[in-house]
């Protein structure tokens, strides 16, 4: 039976490229700060949503859910890049959450048992994700792929 073989040339060439690319796309820094920037977009939709001196909740109450719409790297754990995120600081503005979640009907005060006005739905968060994902998605590959092809030089 004849034997097939194969010879490669080059792999010692190609493997070095490889490693190098792996250098130079492994720093985490700039792989995060492109995280960032994917998730800065959504953040800025959030802050443009988020409804302002409409009566139904204090105008300073609403600028401070504005500002405390965050854009955040979180932990890195080892040599992968760390999750950047998108949200509410929810430590300045807990009430974020009932602009985003409210129900038709009157909310109770624990501590007195009263009843306290209604305050309708306006989310923020949801919207703001829904309309931004592919934008900020796009944003992240484009930018990873001019690094990509940066390094490749």
């Amino acid at each position: 039976m004849p034997e097939n073989t194969i010879k490669l040339e080059g792999m010692k060439e190609l493997k070095a490229a490889m490693i190098d690319l792996e250098k130079a796309m492994g720093d985490p820094d700039g792989v995060e700060a492109i995280l960032k920037e994917g998730t800065d977009i959504i953040a800025e939709d959030m802050r443009r949503r988020v409804h302002v001196g409409k009566g139904h909740v204090k105008n300073g109450q609403v600028l401070h859910v504005r500002n405390s719409i965050i854009s955040k790297i979180l932990k890195r754990r080892g040599n992968t890049p760390a999750p950047a995120i998108a949200g509410v600081d929810y430590k300045k503005a807990p009430h974020a959450v009932i602009l985003e979640y409210s129900k038709e009907q009157p909310r109770v005060q624990k501590k007195t048992g009263r009843k306290t006005g209604v305050m309708p739905r306006m989310p923020f968060i949801r919207p703001a994700w829904d309309d931004t994902k592919e934008i900020a998605y796009r944003h992240i590959v484009a930018r990873l792929r001019e690094r990509v092809e940066k390094v490749g030089k």
